[in-house]
């Protein structure tokens, strides 16, 4: 015969096996499954772009309002000096929820359960390319020359960096702070989706990073490029995305080139050790001024 002590710890050994039983698979599901499981009206009601349509001229950009802070004014400014023929955009809080309740109102529950602006902001820039095209760049960036010779040949671009033999590290490797696109393009859709997946979980479960930031970037394009891979004959493999080949970023580079640390911020050092040969068509310096600074 049971005692009812031991009843109750009977079911609570066992609701906690179901617990973990359960998270694990959930968590099994979020990490494995495809964001390609995706309803096909809802890509096909979304996708508009054309595959050889020029590309936007428009550079993004966003702020809690439409006035930046003075201390990237001059940063911004690059990108229309070099592109003259480019307009500039700057979004801010209010519009990028009204970007989403207009033209992608299948996300704004997410949206608006998001509990800090970031992760909106995060977000946003997806719904920038895929509704408008063009270039997003944090403010934080800086245009070295015109962006035409990256953007004619290709659909979308992403930028990486190397991460060097750090596996932890590896799905940071596509940064979101800059990306660009043809309207339309499905990429972006795919990532909201993932992003939507995501707040099944526990949203403290994750950091800003992992639940809006580079290693959704990470994941979104590999797992896009396998697609295509295994099925070339698919609507996706018009539309390839272009990850644009990876800079260092080493302890010198870090002292050198981090905005966010002002007093050490060196931009003809930090240009010397990223780019030597003035190649690149921006630099960031990593102002994260969505943290505090350290």
């Amino acid at each position: 015969m049971t005692s009812s002590k031991g009843m109750t710890r009977l079911r609570t050994k066992n609701l906690t096996l179901v617990s973990i039983t359960l998270f694990v698979l959930l968590f099994t599901w979020f990490q494995s499954g495809s964001v390609f499981e995706l309803d096909s009206r809802l890509l096909a009601s979304t996708h508009t772009a054309l595959p050889h349509a020029d590309f936007p001229r428009v550079i993004h950009q966003s702020w809690k309002t439409r006035t930046i802070p003075r201390h990237f004014e001059a940063w911004s400014a690059t990108w229309t000096e070099l592109n003259p023929t480019y307009m500039h955009q700057i979004w801010s809080d209010e519009d990028n929820r009204n970007l989403v309740a207009e033209h992608y109102p299948w996300f704004l529950k997410t949206f608006d359960a998001f509990e800090s602006n970031i992760l909106r902001a995060d977000t946003a820039r997806l719904f920038y390319m895929h509704r408008f095209g063009g270039v997003y760049a944090d403010l934080d960036f800086e245009c070295l020359k015109s962006l035409d010779s990256l953007l004619d040949p290709h659909q979308a671009v992403l930028g990486s960096m190397s991460t060097g033999h750090n596996v932890l590290l590896r799905a940071h490797s596509i940064p979101n702070a800059f990306m660009a696109s043809k309207p339309g393009h499905p990429f972006w859709i795919l990532c909201a989706r993932r992003i939507m997946r995501t707040t099944i979980l526990d949203p403290y479960i994750y950091s800003t990073e992992q639940r809006t930031g580079p290693p959704v970037m990470f994941r979104c394009y590999n797992e896009y490029v396998d697609e295509v891979r295994r099925n070339p004959n698919s609507l996706l493999s018009q539309f390839p995305v272009y990850l644009a080949p990876p800079d260092s970023f080493t302890k010198e580079v870090e002292q050198a080139c981090l905005a966010m640390r002002s007093k050490a911020l060196n931009r003809t050092r930090c240009l010397d050790l990223v780019d030597p040969q003035r190649k690149a068509h921006a630099i960031t310096y990593w102002g994260h001024s969505w943290t505090d600074p350290y």
